[in-house]
């Protein structure tokens, strides 16, 4: 939900309020953090996997060195832009991830690493069975974050909601017992997969996840994309109190590189909702015969804005699939999306110049609502290179 006026898209900020601030006062905000879902980045550029081991690749210059075998190595070292980097690299030894990615896999599952690696924020790699119950901390998995993101019940007075999520070998989940907080259903919780960066900008305060990229991949410009797609095995809710919750997949456009710059002008959020309870539409759908074809479905536009946010300063795009029910498996095409949009009225003249930041897995959850979600099997692939998240061993 956005912060703001009305929903607002998954894990940061998306409010159509042009009062909407981030957070506690605003009215709908995008799922995730004070108003505003984005983590923006700092930094560096992610890692190469070795035998067993990994070594990263700063932005600004020195390479993770050499790897052997059982031994360390290094040429580079720690230099950055942004963020950690390089460092040492051996088989089952230690490397440091990068500021945007670290720890390429290929395939579905949770794939297991030899050794232990830390993020840019100096977060360890997580091992199966590791969870976190903290309000908006995420467990690190390489190439994405999952996120305890609970930034709406933060933002309401006296609001119980205990929520955790939790990484195994073979998925990832989280639970949710939201209380009956007084929302109106503009405030919700966002428990999340985040694969990249924000769309905000180094220094916006609409951050609320790590300054920094998870994966090499993105950001990218549009003009340089050839395919953006995300593969799932199955994504399904599980609820005890059924109230107000949906399922989703969103990702973003800026105007500029947000690694680089600390307002990246964050331009376009593009959500898609695989199912959703009769409580979680907070406004009727205003747009008719746009639909996209992707991975073998159709989603159909259903509300659409060119003032969301905080202060209306994004445009706001959200589909519906053709059938909803409370599970999702198969591909989603992210090209297919920017082809339309670009395609589109609604684009024209937009410029291929603006950065894909972020893709976002997750379900919005309000009052009244408790339950557990699994999401298992979920790749990103950019330009025909393929990663999923990753567990120490």
């Amino acid at each position: 939900m956005a912060a703001g006026g009305v929903p607002s898209a998954t894990g940061g900020s998306r409010a159509q309020s042009s009062t909407g601030n981030t957070g506690g006062s605003s009215t709908v905000s995008p799922t995730g953090g004070t108003t505003a879902k984005s983590t923006t980045g700092g930094g560096d550029t992610g890692g190469k996997v070795s035998t067993g081991g990994m070594s990263a690749t700063a932005a600004g210059g020195a390479v993770g060195g050499k790897t052997s075998t059982g031994g360390s190595s290094s040429t580079g070292g720690t230099s950055s832009t942004g963020g950690a980097a390089g460092g040492k690299t051996s088989t089952g030894g230690t490397s440091t991830i990068g500021a945007t990615g670290g720890i390429g896999a290929t395939g579905g599952s949770l794939a297991a690493t030899g050794g232990s690696t830390v993020d840019a924020g100096g977060k360890a790699l997580a091992k199966s069975g590791d969870k976190t119950s903290a309000a908006n901390d995420y467990l690190n998995l390489g190439n994405v974050r999952l996120i305890n993101n609970t930034w709406g019940s933060a933002a309401l007075s006296n609001c119980s909601a205990p929520m955790s999520v939790t990484a195994t070998d073979g998925s990832l989940s989280w639970t949710f017992n939201r209380g009956n907080c007084g929302d109106d259903g503009s405030h919700p919780d966002y428990p999340e997969v985040e694969f990249g960066v924000a769309p905000f900008g180094t220094t916006s305060s609409l951050r609320t996840t790590p300054a920094f990229s998870t994966t090499s991949l993105l950001p990218i410009q549009v003009k340089n994309i050839q395919s953006a797609s995300v593969s799932i095995g199955n994504f399904s809710i599980t609820l005890q109190n059924n109230t107000n919750w949906n399922l989703n997949i969103e990702f973003w456009l800026s105007k500029l590189d947000p690694l680089t710059n600390g307002d990246a002008q964050a331009y376009a959020e593009i959500m898609g909702l695989w199912g959703m309870s009769a409580g979680a539409q907070l406004w009727k759908c205003n747009v008719t015969g746009q639909s996209v074809s992707s991975g073998g479905k159709s989603y159909n536009l259903c509300h659409q804005s060119d003032t969301w946010g905080t202060g209306g300063t994004w445009r706001f795009f959200q589909f519906q699939a053709s059938s909803l029910s409370q599970s999702f498996s198969g591909t989603v095409d992210v090209k297919a999306f920017l082809d339309w949009f670009y395609n589109s009225s609604y684009g024209s003249g937009v410029s291929k110049d603006y950065y894909l930041t972020r893709i976002e897995i997750g379900s919005e959850i309000d009052d009244s609502t408790s339950g557990s979600c699994t999401l298992s099997n979920v790749s990103y692939t950019i330009n025909g290179t393929t990663q999923s998240p990753v567990l120490a061993k």
